[in-house]
């Protein structure tokens, strides 16, 4: 969302050749196209204002990254980045990640400079775990989040039957620490103040969980299993996806207390084909796609 009115979208190129990437208005219902044949990483800075894609050139090879002005409708080509997931540092750098590299792009002067390989990693995640062979370790390369003092990164591996989330130094001192593990991680997000909100699995029970840094402990918020879960920009409500056994889906809400979830309550039923959730100020965005159709809900929690 670039705003309540204006959403981001992919949607599938003519005779479905690629992915078209483009500007859905919902005030009068009118559609802009920004490029087609893109990629599925497109990323928004903090203000809003500059959208970050790839879109290839020929066939699936080769990729070119863009940043696209959303006041001025001009792109400008972004060199060496190919990252498949990216998270802003600020609203003119981001960090990035593809097969081989960690990197920070400067939005600026469009230069990257590379943080770690994915080889340095492995070998530092495997030297402060159990897991010495590198074959065990996977990092999930789609899902890591940035610390509130733009200091460090936080970054989800699959270390044999268990999922480690490691706390990765964006200085030059290059420390690479344990944060927590789980038995299953499917999502998580950082707090302001260094907790996290976990979807997973412990002792056999799927859930949300709240994980609290300087306790080293975890709270489970709400069992069940779940698509999907967003926060609201000032942590104080959160919504997620259920799936129920008809395979329809229900949407929730509820306030995020200390150590637990208050007031949860179903605001829509029978979601079908969930894709993702996500809250803009007051308001949250819902959306469901399958080849027939593809659904967007808003809901506002305005009070005029």
């Amino acid at each position: 969302m670039a705003d309540r009115n204006t959403i981001v979208v992919n949607s599938p190129g003519q005779s479905y050749s690629g992915l078209q990437l483009s500007l859905l208005y919902l005030d009068d219902n009118q559609v802009k196209d920004i490029g087609g044949n893109t990629d599925y990483g497109v990323f928004l800075s903090p203000d809003r204002k500059k959208l970050i894609y790839s879109q290839y050139r020929t066939g699936m090879n080769q990729r070119t990254t863009f940043a696209y002005d959303l006041e001025s409708g001009e792109r400008r080509k972004l060199g060496n980045d190919n990252s498949f997931y990216r998270r802003f540092v600020g609203n003119g750098t981001y960090v990035g990640q593809d097969e081989l590299t960690f990197r920070q792009m400067n939005l600026s002067t469009g230069k990257s400079r590379v943080l770690y390989t994915h080889k340095e990693l492995m070998s530092m995640m495997t030297d402060v775990s159990e897991v010495k062979n590198a074959s065990d370790t996977f990092i999930i390369m789609d899902l890591f989040e940035v610390s509130q003092d733009q200091k460090e990164i936080y970054m989800l591996v699959m270390l044999k039957d268990e999922f480690t989330i490691y706390r990765v130094s964006l200085q030059d001192d290059y420390q690479v620490k344990t944060y927590m593990t789980m038995k299953d991680i499917q999502q998580f997000r950082l707090l302001k103040n260094g907790d996290m909100i976990i979807q997973g699995e412990v002792d056999k029970v799927q859930g949300l969980y709240r994980y609290r840094a300087k306790q080293d402990q975890l709270d489970l918020l709400v069992k069940g299993t779940f698509w999907n879960f967003d926060l609201a920009a000032d942590e104080s409500r959160i919504a997620y996806v259920r799936s129920m056994e008809n395979q329809k889906n229900e949407v929730h809400i509820a306030y995020l207390d200390e150590n637990k979830l208050s007031s949860d309550t179903v605001i829509y039923r029978n979601i079908e084909h969930f894709i993702k959730l996500k809250w803009m100020e007051d308001e949250l965005f819902v959306a469901g796609s399958s080849t027939e159709k593809s659904e967007l809900y808003r809901f506002s929690f305005r009070a005029w």
